[in-house]
């Protein structure tokens, strides 16, 4: 950017410099297209990060502009110093050489006067461009007293090479003489290279050439051309450099190759190269008068020099582009690995070959010679060229490293060949062990560091054993032999730790030859070197300790546990789970409120009770329970159990735990292992525990809990807790706390402490979570991972298993849920151990506890007194045996209000009626708490009046008589009767609009609509003469909206100012495809308005439905309907509306919304127009009183007035308008204009122009008020010329007026322009001679005449002058409104002389319709008055009695109403009794299923592994049998050889028979064991799955349940029957029917999904069945295979008495087949232990054979009698699903037929109590409307006014007056003169017509032309 700024200066510079840019580019071109250049394009990137891919080339410098801000460093000075003009002599004055001389003074002393040397270089940051502006000034001749001389040098400091040329810029005239010279030496020597003279021819003639030549391009040569005397300033003296160039750049200067050459070949770089430049001013410009040293000639010569220009780069050795500034000296800034101020070296590590300096060839890349890196392999930091060794060697290897190249280590180290040579640790030290090398040589090889090892000894260093031995440290060099047992270690391995010994032992198995099972294993694998010890496997819980008996593998249970595992609790008794310590709150010491309810999935709760707590509220849990505690002191985690309603959590709560004193109930003998237990009981009272709880969520059966917090609690101590609600936050429901539970801290067990794994941990405390919560407790108990958890857990927190201790009142057997301990409850009991009454139930029997049945609105709880069943009755509801609303003594479940009180409907207790004394008719009043109230008296209370009447008082209320348009509704202030009016009307009536407002209209929500007035006005009414207009238009041609396609735009006669249709309604018709219905929402914006810059979209509360069937849709245009889319929170004023309205752009209607279509048609939009005769048929048009200050005018202030316009024509409505500007030339003032354009209508006479600024042609004066002299006439077209005859007239001016010249008198001549004679003469050839006497006598008639003549013609010209049509209208639209307006007033005159004729008649007969009228009043109206008011009487009387009757069906109804609620929640809690029931018994047989599917699923894979492993054993007996033989063909063979050792032999292998013996006979005393275990267990199983007890148990509970069923459906039948009379009188509230209706469909509702239920567990039993046919066809499959398994076992004893003769092979069979045993036994566990241990026994030894068949008949027997039982069960439950099913039609079937029935019934009876509302509503309307229609008649009669005769007269009067007025004004001839007019503009208009057809026609052609021309 720097060099460009010179191109706004010198164009041919610009080019150069361009042409240089792109050389050095061609020169750093890419070899390889694939090179990726970096900004240094002295070198490449490397490709894929390889760096040999590198390329270098030749760096040439950039041209910069070195004497540029922030380039170069250099310096300048000019000598002499005292050559700079004002510096010995100040002021000093300068002149300019030239034409112009200008003068100046200059002093250095002055900043504003001086000139120094530093502005040759200044520079304008502003233009990034040097200053032209100034310059450095020298001395004048005349202050030197000499030919003035000056040097300028600019030194650098460094080599630089000129790129282009040097200029220097002159602000004088140029010098005739100047030179240049360079230094290469910092100016110690100096060359030129320039000369500059005025004159050369001196110079040639010494040798300085004349002109650069391409052999010699670096010649100095001597320039005329920069020494002539023009310009005068700003010329430039350049050193050409781009000439020296251009000569090898050749004729394109594109020769690129051959300037690279001559830089190469030539000395043109080395004389382009300098440190210092030197410019000597020798001789300046004159005009040759120097010779006279005139002063002021003198004072002409000097120098002064605005800018020097030097363009140049570093020179680098083509090693650099660029110098950068570093320590204040400019250094090259190095590439191709070299350093130096001028890269004139190589780095130290890069000194492999001599540094060079690069060259320019070969093209385009150069020659980089870059310096190369010495391969000293990262192990020295510099290298020296070797010129013997022709590389570089590097100077200090580092390391441990040697070498020319660092590649060899020092003696003592070797070299790791694993790691590369420039790696820092190639070289390692040796380190030999002492105690394993020979003869303590510490040395080792150079590759590889091998030391030189002992025997039995290895490794690099000699530091380890051989494999198999150990201990070279630890026996002082003498390594021992492992001898590892094999079976016990990984992979038979008998190599061990070379320093321990430690033999490689598997996972189970430890010492240090592996020996021994680990503690937590067992069956050390003798036999087998695949196996491993098992682990135990013991219940971290229910084991007392982790180890099990290493043979057996049984583990040490807790007291009460057993099983293997211990993990299963005995009989009778149960492992308590997490929340065993559930403390309640307390229901005493705390504020929170105690409540309780039925249970509920939705909103469970624990026990019988909950508190509800406020803020500030507190609960307290004392004493806090704790079960059992394994020790004195015990950690426990606080857990609180809550709910929460609402949609703000409970910001928090503060839990404290305190110690209130001794336990005095503790027995320390329980703690015998405890330090403290000897010590008496004490408690040492610690500090409360606070607790702080948080964020309690919102939701019920919710838990709190923090499972990494846990509090110490002392048995010895009793504690308290408080739980403190103090801050809400923004929950506003109370909170329901159910129990604080301390839950023993789990982390301290050894389920949780031993597992590693974090998963599982996060896993653990999760199930703790969700097993707190009681939303998911159920389901957390169930899941696997939890469920063992929380058993093992616990059970090492209990010690053990409890005991179940089951209530013998509460529960159905003394057996409980092994794990929680849940005991199974009789219906309706509760409790862990069954021993009270679930809430909603009382009295507990051994047969369960009964329903409680409290109403669900009049009790505050669904929960009774558990002891006498009363419900707890809200307040004033009346409990056992109170009076209620009934007159009756009420029953427990608070169904009925006390007496003369009401609402239990609302479920908040019943209030006082309070019914008015005034205004009531009895002190009950009904359930919706209304009283019967007066006639025109309503309220609850009967306490006012009703809607539409005022004034309450005991005689009634008075009717309000409200304006049905200008009210909200027809209710008034009670006491002033005043209405309330819309928001835009007023009057006591509501009858009038406000100020600002008109046209009060029902259907306006407002009222009235505002005053639009275009802002121009506030006061408006009715516009008169306007009749409804109806704007109707098809949608064929409307067009899709191009912004958006899903609407479609009006077509122009909806568009533009409609403002007319304020409060109207805009219509279409709309319909979708069949099928097809599309919601059209408030947010869906079908119609949109847009105008004036608004867009208006229309919103309604109410969804709009289109379907395939044509709908209207109307859309109100009022703001209220409309919202405006850029701000549509912010309501829509009047204002705004209006002003869419009155500029109608667009409107759009939707017809595409989501993916539907709707079609839209015939769009209508209601508006107004002027009736054609005046009369008025709307009133929704404004008549604005317009502002007079805004000069506008118009029904809406819509115009401006006359003689105004609008500011501009771009100008809004809604602003004033000016005044026209004509000039003052109108006719008015001020003058008449087009309100848009302004053009002026009524210009003066003599003047023309849109404002009147011109004056016609022979028109004069100021305001054009003149004609020109000779001229007259002042007229539209301005004056016409007098054209007096010069003969005959005075003077060629005539009279401007009337244009009369003045004639010549004495001869008689005449005529307006004297041509002609004058009157009564005649011309004749003599001249004009009188024409006679007869003539004289009518000269004065013709005088007249032509006075009036001209009369006429100056008023027609003033009445052309003063025309208004363009203001007022066309001519013929006025004349066709006064002959409308004559017509109609002939009209009226005829209809008042025919109104004056018929008067006196009219009168006479009006006044005896008044008189008859009056006697009808007396004799008629009256007598019907009365008996309407008896017919009024009568029907109060009768609405009296119907509300009587109402009441006592009401009282009936809820009789009925009490019965069937009494009885209702008896039948539905009996069904969900049966419901439950059935349930429990598919529960019990489901539960069967699955244990007797697993039990046989077990015994399957247990005759699977057996006969697995008889296969696998005959293949055993099979190869032994094959070994025996060869054994026996070897014997023959060998017996000779091995006879001495045969005796020996003998005694081994009857030793070893012998162990033998005893081993099988181990193991067939356990396998009886086994098998004695075995036959518990399937006895258990057996005994469990077919318990005699629980199916007499199920079979008496569906009995009961049948009984109740059948119990229920009489009662149902009996409370349908007494309920039927009550049907028939039913006439009361159907509130309380439509209750009963929802309680009765919920029933059936319930009873239809008991239904489906027992059909869903029909089904299920139906599986069962199918699923237990298909185990017994495997249990046959198991027998038969076990029946073969004999057979197999025989062969097996076979085969095994033939292996006897090889001892060592049999005990090898007998190995395998323990261990296949013992699979069988880890997968099988306890359940099929006595079939396993058959086959150990039946793969030991022939011998035991006879006992393995002892063992498997009894299984088998007893597999045939499980068949056979499970045979007999399933056809048992078969039965009994029958009997569900027939039950299930003879009972429940009936009863849903019979509610059904009750259900119509009770349809039937809300039909009936509607048709009795209808008619007590009708009955009141009819009286209603004979009071209304009574009191109009009476207003009508007061409103008729006394007749005046007088003014009857004066009327008459009047209308005569009118009609001689009319008669005088001859309007008949001023018609005919109009008709007259109206034909000539007629005429006029055709004239035009067929002008405009011709244009047409015209411009038709040209067009047709102008398309000819285009193709």
């Amino acid at each position: 950017m720097r060099i460009f700024s010179c191109c706004r200066h010198n164009m041919a510079t610009c080019q150069r410099i361009l042409i240089l840019l792109v050389t050095l580019a061609l020169v750093h071109r890419a070899d390889d297209q694939q090179v990726i250049f970096i900004d240094n394009s002295c070198q490449t990137l490397p490709i894929n990060g390889d760096p040999t891919t590198i390329r270098f080339r030749s760096c040439l410098s950039e041209p910069l502009t070195v004497l540029a801000p922030n380039v170069a460093l250099y310096t300048l000075s000019v000598t002499p110093p005292t050559a700079t003009c004002g510096t010995s002599v100040a002021p000093e004055m300068i002149c300019t050489l030239g034409v112009y001389q200008t003068c100046y003074y200059c002093n250095s002393a002055n900043p504003t006067l001086a000139y120094p040397p530093s502005y040759m270089t200044d520079y304008d940051l502003s233009i990034n461009s040097p200053n032209f502006n100034t310059s450095w000034v020298s001395k004048t001749w005349q202050t030197t007293g000499g030919v003035p001389q000056a040097t300028i040098t600019v030194s650098f400091g460094r080599l630089y090479q000129l790129w282009d040329d040097l200029s220097i810029t002159f602000q004088s005239v140029r010098p005739q003489q100047l030179i240049i010279d360079r230094s290469i030496d910092n100016g110690s020597t100096w060359q030129t290279i320039q000369y500059f003279n005025k004159s050369c021819a001196a110079l040639w003639n010494t040798g300085v050439a004349m002109a650069v030549t391409a052999a010699v391009p670096d010649i100095v040569t001597c320039s005329q051309d920069y020494s002539v005397e023009y310009p005068s300033t700003g010329g430039q003296v350049v050193f050409s450099v781009f000439d020296r160039f251009r000569l090898f750049l050749g004729a394109q200067s594109l020769d690129y190759a051959s300037l690279y050459s001559a830089f190469t070949s030539t000395n043109l770089i080395s004389f382009l190269t300098f440190t210092d430049l030197r410019i000597r001013l020798i001789y300046p410009a004159t005009d040759g008068k120097e010779a006279f040293k005139n002063p002021s000639d003198l004072v002409r010569y000097y120098y002064a020099i605005s800018d020097i220009r030097i363009i140049a780069g570093c020179w680098c050795n083509l090693h650099a582009k660029y110098c950068v500034l570093r320590n204040g000296r400019m250094v090259c800034q190095c590439s191709h690995n070299t350093d130096g101020d001028n890269c004139e070296r190589c780095l130290p590590l890069y000194n492999n070959r001599p540094w060079s300096q690069g060259a320019y060839l070969p093209y385009p890349s150069g020659t980089p010679n870059e310096c190369q890196i010495c391969a000293c392999n990262n192990h020295s930091a510099s290298c020296t060229y070797n010129p013997v060794l022709g590389y570089g060697v590097c100077d200090v290897c580092g390391q441990n490293t040697a070498g020319a190249r660092c590649d060899q280590c020092l003696p003592g180290f070797f070299q790791n060949s694993t790691l590369p040579l420039n790696d820092p640790n190639v070289c390692t030290l040796c380190m030999c062990q002492i105690l394993g090398v020979l003869n303590n040589d510490l040395t080792c090889s150079m590759i590889g560091g091998q030391c030189n090892c002992r025997p039995l000894v290895m490794g690099r260093q000699c530091d380890i054993c051989y494999d198999g031995y150990y201990g070279l440290l630890t026996f002082g060099g003498a390594c021992q032999g492992c001898q590892c047992n094999t079976l016990g270690t990984v992979g038979q391995s008998n190599v061990c730790d070379k320093q321990t010994g430690q033999c490689p032992c598997k996972p189970g198995i430890t010492s240090r030859d592996c020996s021994l099972c680990k503690d937590g294993f067992y069956q050390f694998p003798f036999f087998f070197s695949s196996q491993d010890c098992v682990a135990c496997q013991c219940d971290p819980g229910g084991a007392a300790v982790p180890t099990c008996n290493k043979q057996t593998g049984q583990c040490v249970c807790r007291p009460f546990m057993t099983g293997l595992r211990c993990s299963l609790s005995a009989d009778n008794y149960y492992v308590p789970l997490l929340d065993m310590n559930n403390n309640k709150p307390a229901p005493a010491g705390g504020t929170c409120q105690q409540t309780t309810d039925l249970y509920s999935p939705s909103k469970p709760y624990t026990d019988r009770t909950f508190v509800l707590c406020n803020q500030m509220n507190m609960a307290s849990f004392s004493p806090l329970l704790r079960i059992v505690q394994p020790k004195l002191i015990a950690n426990y985690i606080p857990a609180l159990r809550y709910g929460l309603n609402g949609s703000f959590p409970w910001s928090s709560l503060t839990l404290s735990i305190r110690a209130n004193g001794p336990n005095t109930s503790v027995d320390l003998s329980q703690y015998p292992n405890d330090p403290s237990a000897a010590v008496p009981p004490s408690c040492i009272l610690p500090m409360p525990y606070t607790i702080l709880i948080q964020n309690l969520t919102i939701g019920y059966g919710n838990a709190w809990v923090n499972v990494n917090s846990s509090i110490p609690l002392d048995v010895r101590c009793t504690y308290t807790a408080t739980l403190s609600a103090d801050s809400p936050g923004g929950a506003t429901q109370p909170l329901l706390v159910d129990s604080l539970v301390l839950i023993p801290d789990y982390h301290s067990t050894a389920v949780y402490a031993n597992e590693t794994n974090p998963v599982l941990r996060q896993q653990y405390d999760g199930c703790v979570s969700r097993y707190l919560a009681l939303q998911t407790k159920d389901a957390t108990k169930t899941d696997a991972i939890c469920r063992q958890f929380m058993l093992s857990a616990m059970s090492e927190f209990a010690q053990g298993a409890l005991r179940c201790d089951c209530d013998p009142v509460g529960s159905v057997s003394p057996l409980c849920d092994s794990v929680g301990g849940q005991c199974q409850c009789q219906p309706g009991i509760t409790g862990r151990r069954c021993e009270y009454c679930q809430p909603g139930y009382y009295s507990m029997t051994p047969t369960g506890c009964t329903p409680c049945f409290c109403d669900q609105l009049g009790s505050q709880t669904p929960v009774c007194n558990y002891t006498s069943g009363q419900c707890p009755c809200e307040p004033n509801v009346a409990l056992a045996g109170q009076t209620n609303t009934l007159s009756l003594p009420s029953d427990l479940q608070c169904h009925f209000c006390v007496a003369n009180y009401y609402g239990i409907s609302t479920g908040q207790g019943c209030q006082a009626c309070s019914c008015s004394p005034i205004g009531a008719l009895s002190t009950q009043c009904a359930e919706s708490g209304q009283c019967s109230c007066l006639r025109t008296i309503g309220g609850n209370k009967c306490d006012a009046c009703l809607a539409g009447y005022f004034n309450f008082s005991i005689s009634g209320c008075v009717l309000c008589n409200c304006s049905t348009s200008g009210a909200l509704n027809v209710t008034c202030d009670n006491l002033s009767g005043s209405c309330y009016c819309k928001a835009n009307v007023q009057g006591v009536k509501c009858d009038a609009c406000k100020a600002g407002t008109f046209n009060v209209a029902a259907g306006n929500p407002d009222g009235c609509q505002p005053c639009f007035c275009f802002g121009q006005g506030s006061q408006c009414s009715s516009a008169s003469g306007f009749q409804e207009l109806i704007i109707t238009d098809s949608t064929t041609n409307w067009k899709s909206a191009l912004d958006n396609i899903t609407y479609i735009t009006a077509s122009a006669q909806f568009l533009g100012d409609m403002h007319y249709s304020y409060g109207q309604w805009l219509s279409y018709w709309a319909q979708t495809r069949p099928g097809v219905i599309v919601n059209i929402t408030s947010s869906s914006q079908p119609v949109i308005l847009e105008g004036n810059g608004l867009r208006l979209a229309y919103v309604s509360a109410d969804n709009l439905t289109v379907t395939s069937v044509a709908t209207l849709l109307t859309f109100t245009l009022q703001q209220s309907f409309w919202i405006n889319t850029a701000s549509p929170t912010i309501p829509l004023d009047a204002a705004t509306f209006y002003k869419v309205l009155a500029s109608f752009t667009r409107i759009l209607i939707q017809q595409r919304f989501g993916y539907d279509f709707i079609a839209v048609s015939t769009v209508s939009m209601r508006s107004a127009v002027l009736s054609a005769d005046g009369s008025s048929q709307v009133a929704f048009v404004e008549n604005c009183t317009c502002n007079p200050i805004q000069n506008v005018a118009g029904l809406s202030c819509g115009n401006c007035s006359q003689g105004f316009q609008r500011p501009t024509p771009t100008s809004s409505l809604y602003g004033p308008c000016v005044p026209c500007n004509c000039n003052n030339k109108a006719q008015t003032t001020p003058g008449i204009c087009d309100e848009w354009t302004g053009i002026c209508r009524n210009c003066r006479n003599g003047s023309y122009g849109d404002h009147c600024e011109h004056c016609f042609v022979n028109v004069t004066g100021q305001n054009c008020d003149q004609c020109l002299p000779d001229y007259w006439g002042l007229s539209k077209t301005g004056c016409s010329a007098c054209n007096c005859v010069q003969s005959f007239s005075k003077s060629p001016t005539c009279d401007q007026n009337t244009g009369q010249c003045a004639c010549n008198e004495a001869l008689h001549i005449g005529g307006l322009t004297c041509n002609q004679c004058a009157d009564n003469y005649v011309n004749s050839s003599t001249g004009c001679i009188s024409c006679g006497e007869c003539y004289a006598l009518v000269v004065a008639k013709m005088k007249d005449l032509r006075t009036n003549q001209t009369n006429l013609t100056s008023l027609t010209n003033q009445l052309i002058s003063q025309d208004n049509s363009s203001t007022l209208g066309p001519f013929y639209t006025r004349l066709a409104a006064i002959q409308g307006n004559i017509t109609a007033l002939n009209n009226f005159n005829n209809r008042a002389n025919a109104l004056l004729a018929t008067l006196p008649g009219s009168i006479t007969a009006f006044r005896t319709a008044l008189f008859n009228l009056t006697i009808a009043l007396v004799s008629v109206i009256a007598p019907q008055t009365r008996t309407a008011t008896n017919a009024i009487q009568s029907a109060t009387d009768t609405i009296a009695a119907a509300a009587s009757d109402i009441n006592s069906t009401t009282t009936t109804l809820i009789q009925a109403y009490s019965q069937l609620t009494n009885d209702m929640p008896r039948f539905t809690d009996q069904l969900s009794n049966l419901m439950a029931s059935l349930q429990s018994v598919l529960y019990s047989i489901s539960g069967n299923s699955d244990i007797i599917i697993n039990g046989i699923q077990l015994l399957n894979q247990t005759v699977n592994a057996i006969e697995t492993n008889a296969a696998n054993a005959s293949s055993s007996s099979q190869l032994a049998l094959q070994t025996a033989q060869n054994a026996m063909n070897l014997q023959t063979t060998l017996t000779n050889q091995l006879l001495p050792l045969l005796s020996q032999l003998a005694q081994s292998l009857n030793s070893l028979g012998q162990q033998t013996n005893g081993s099988a006979q181990n193991a067939l005393n356990s396998a009886m064991v086994l098998f004695q275990n075995s036959s518990d267990l399937l006895q258990s199983i057996q005994t469990f799955t077919f318990s005699p007890v629980d199916v007499t148990g199920t079979a008496a509970i569906i009995q009961n349940q049948m009984a109740l069923a059948a119990t229920l459906t009489n009662q149902t039948q009996v409370a349908q029957a007494s309920s039927q009379p009550t049907l028939n009188l039913v006439q009361t509230d159907n509130a309380l029917t439509s209750q009963l209706l929802l309680q009765v469909t919920g029933n059936k509702s319930a009873i239809d999904g008991l239904s489906s239920r027992i059909a869903v567990a029909n089904q299920t039993a139906s599986n069962a069945v199918a699923l237990a046919q298909n185990t017994t066809n495997q249990a046959q499959r198991m027998i038969s295979i076990m029946t073969n398994f004999d057979a197999t076992a025989q062969s097996v004893q076979s085969q095994a008495n033939q292996s006897l003769l090889t001892v060592q092979r049999i005990r090898d069979l007998g190995q395998q087949a323990s261990n296949a045993s013992d699979q069988i036994l880890r997968s099988l566990q306890t359940a099929i232990i006595s079939s396993t241990q058959a086959q150990q026994v039946a793969s030991q030894a022939a011998a035991e054979a006879d006992s393995l068949n002892q063992i498997l008949g009894p299984a088998s027997n007893k597999s045939s009698a499980l068949i056979s039982q499970s045979s007999t069960v399933l056809n048992d439950i078969q039965s009994k699903s029958a009997d569900v099913d027939q039950k299930n039609a003879s009972i429940v079937a009936p009863l849903a037929n019979s509610l059904g029935t009750y259900l119509a019934a009770t349809v039937a009876l809300e039909q009936r109590v509607a048709l009795a509302r209808m008619t007590a509503d009708n009955v009141t309307a009819l009286v209603q409307q004979m009071q209304l229609n009574i009191s109009a008649l009476t207003a009508r009669l007061q409103s008729i006014p006394t007749l005046d005769s007088n003014a009857i007269a004066q009327l008459q009067s009047n209308v005569a007056q009118l009609q001689t007025y009319y008669n005088g004004l001859n309007l008949l001839t001023t018609v005919a003169s109009l008709n007259n007019t109206i034909t000539g503009q007629r005429v006029w208009i055709n004239a035009m017509k067929m002008r405009r057809d011709d244009l047409q026609q015209q411009i038709a052609r040209l067009s047709n032309l102008l398309s000819l021309l285009k193709t």
